[in-house]
């Protein structure tokens, strides 16, 4: 027997015989019913103009017009006949708070509690849409009265002429869809005409979305439009792995001892956005009545067991919190370098076709480890810091001040050009690549070993507009002053015409003596 609050005994003797009352005919203290949604209370602003619908509903609790929060509902309660018989509609308030505020649209079945099971008008609140069986019930739209037709074409005649023709669009029957079986009063158009005059249906979109196959432990938060966060466990993409023709959620008859194996510690939060974009994990596809497109749920349809599945090569944006995973692996990612792959590790991935990170003050992005790297964003700067050394790209200027060689290659070119470029190395310099090319009006290059490797190109005021000069890659070159280059350039010709039976060395006397001239 439900317990009476001895509170109310203080407040009059109405209360607590109300209370006696219920018990003993039996009732319920909270009731739950259906009803269709006609509309969506969710904007404030719409309910006091004269040109909006909510003025022209007809609700039997309009004093909570005013009042009720956002995200409530006017429906047409079902049951008994009731909405067949009345034209009168209820608010109800939203059952959860605003922390968790349940998609609805005109049209759908939803749960309907009041808060008393007596009263002739009690405060109702509705909970969220009905579930249907699994050949009515959509996540973007649900018309539940489907649930009402045929699983499909019984006669030869009509198969036959459903595999000539295609299957036909799915509609939204009224009820089922005769005369005196239907949910509304009205004919079979009834449930068309009620979302012709919705706000909230002509504000949502109606697309195909994907179904989503869970495992028990999950915890999933879906939308309307394809987006999804799942609480669960590392799922490998669909088009990898050994699972075969079945969903990556499961895998029929596996030991206990094999997922704590495979599975043990590695909770991982999915956050996507646009799942089925590729044929494997595709739902089927079919048009309805209304001039959308919509999940094709019916048994006769097309099944495709990876439907909505993860699938990190096309799915369109998605973000992988994960304890343990194959990250690389799974992301098709090659580190540079020649580093190898990391994988059954923590992981954080972020992909989509665009990414960006913005910060009103500084990005910064720091790897751990034995020598800490980092990549600072401030102030129109660009710092990489590792090792002692680091690279500055400024508004004005490229800095690069290096505690350790510093190396340049390249297989095709080497190209830097800037109104001054300083290269000094307090043990080497080293740019090596088929064509280097150096060009600005001042060119200081300092070092107690500098070698370029390659065809060098040398443009610049101090080094009087130009210089091409085949150096050995052993070679270790000083350039500075408009002398020398001229005296390359001397030499330079001199090997391009002198005789192939004259020794270098001789030309490297000559060398030596413009120098030191």
């Amino acid at each position: 027997m439900r317990n009476i609050d001895a509170r109310k005994r203080n407040r009059g003797s109405s209360i607590l015989g109300t209370e006696l009352g219920d018990l003993r005919a039996g009732a319920s203290p909270t009731n739950f019913r259906k009803g269709v949604v006609i509309d969506v209370l969710n904007d404030p602003s719409l309910r006091d103009r004269s040109d909006s619908p909510f003025a022209q509903l007809r609700v039997s609790n309009p004093q909570y017009l005013q009042i009720a929060p956002r995200n409530s509902i006017v429906v047409k309660l079902i049951g008994g006949g009731q909405a067949k018989q009345d034209d009168t509609s209820v608010i109800c308030f939203p059952f959860f708070p605003p922390h968790l505020c349940m998609p609805v649209n005109a049209g759908e079945t939803v749960w309907i509690v009041s808060d008393s099971g007596v009263g002739d008008n009690p405060l109702l609140y509705w909970m969220s849409r009905v579930p249907e069986p699994i050949s009515v019930d959509d996540i973007n739209y649900t018309h539940s009265d489907r649930r009402f037709e045929s699983p499909g074409p019984r006669r030869l005649s009509d198969r036959v002429r459903q595999q000539e023709t295609g299957p036909p669009e799915l509609s939204f029957p009224n009820g089922a869809g005769t005369d005196d079986g239907g949910t509304l009063s009205g004919d079979n158009s009834a449930y068309d005409q009620l979302v012709s005059r919705s706000v909230a249906y002509s504000n949502s979109v109606k697309e195909a979305v994907p179904r989503h196959t869970k495992r028990p432990g999950d915890l999933v938060l879906q939308g309307t439009n394809n987006t999804l966060i799942s609480l669960g466990t590392d799922r490998a993409s669909s088009s990898g792995g050994s699972l075969g023709e079945t969903s990556s959620a499961m895998v029929a008859s596996t030991p206990d001892s094999t997922m704590q194996q495979d599975f043990g510690g590695k909770g991982t939060i999915d956050i996507v956005a646009g799942r089925g974009q590729s044929p494997d994990t595709a739902a089927p596809v079919a048009n309805n009545t209304r001039g959308f497109e919509e999940v094709d749920k019916r048994p006769t349809a097309d099944t495709n067991p990876r439907e909505g599945d993860p699938e990190f090569a096309s799915d369109a944006s998605r973000v992988y919190v994960s304890m343990r995973t194959d990250g690389d692996s799974n992301f098709g990612l090659e580190p540079a370098g020649g580093e190898p792959q990391i994988n059954d590790a923590p992981f954080v991935v972020a992909k989509s076709n665009n990414v960006r990170l913005i910060g009103r003050s500084t990005v910064r992005l720091v790897a751990e480890g034995g020598n800490q790297a980092t990549v600072q964003m401030v102030d129109g700067k660009i710092r990489i810091d590792t090792a002692g050394s680091f690279v500055q790209i400024d508004t004005g200027e490229v800095s690069v001040d290096a505690a350790v060689p510093v190396n340049v290659r390249s297989d095709i070119s080497v190209n830097v050009n800037a109104p001054a470029i300083s290269v000094t190395g307090g043990t080497a310099v080293n740019v090596n690549a088929p064509t280097v090319n150096v060009n600005a009006p001042t060119i200081n290059m300092t070092g107690e070993a500098t070698t370029v490797t390659g065809p060098l190109t040398v443009a610049g005021a101090l080094l009087a507009g130009g210089l091409e000069v085949p150096l050995d890659p052993s070679a270790s070159v000083t350039l500075s002053g408009v002398d020398v280059v001229r005296a390359l350039q001397v030499v330079a010709d001199a090997l391009s015409t002198a005789s192939p039976d004259t020794g270098l060395n001789t030309f490297g006397e000559t060398l030596s003596g413009l120098l030191s001239g």
